[in-house]
């Protein structure tokens, strides 16, 4: 409680050098941030708090993690999780009200305003 984060899990099929990880899940947590010119929400200084990948030694999982943390976090940077979709009403609606996204006290905030 208390943690402005969100959480989200990322589907991925990384490489490290020239071996495939196959298809896993990695775990994060991040500030949220929106943008309300495109209704677009993105994570802000994600961190990984987990990765999966079936079959896959787990020091392996490990190194690749290390590795892509810089990729991810500027990945999830500047490519939204989310964007409000303008031919559903209520997104739409949501689009243009929405001025700002937080979290606080384990709650998600959200700003509304003209």
């Amino acid at each position: 409680k208390g943690d402005p984060c969100i959480f989200v899990s990322v589907r991925g099929s990384p490489e490290i050098g020239e071996q495939a990880l196959g298809d896993g899940i990695i775990e994060v947590a991040g500030k949220p941030r929106y943008e309300p010119a495109s209704g677009a929400f993105f994570v802000d200084e994600p961190s990984v708090l987990r990765a999966d990948f079936p079959g896959v030694p787990k020091s392996a999982v490990e190194q690749a993690a290390l590795l892509s943390r810089e990729f991810l976090a500027d990945y999830l940077e500047r490519t939204p999780v989310w964007v409000l979709d303008e031919r559903d009403g209520q997104q739409a609606m949501a689009k243009l009200l929405l001025r700002e996204v937080s979290v606080k006290e384990g709650r998600l905030l959200l700003v509304i305003g003209e």
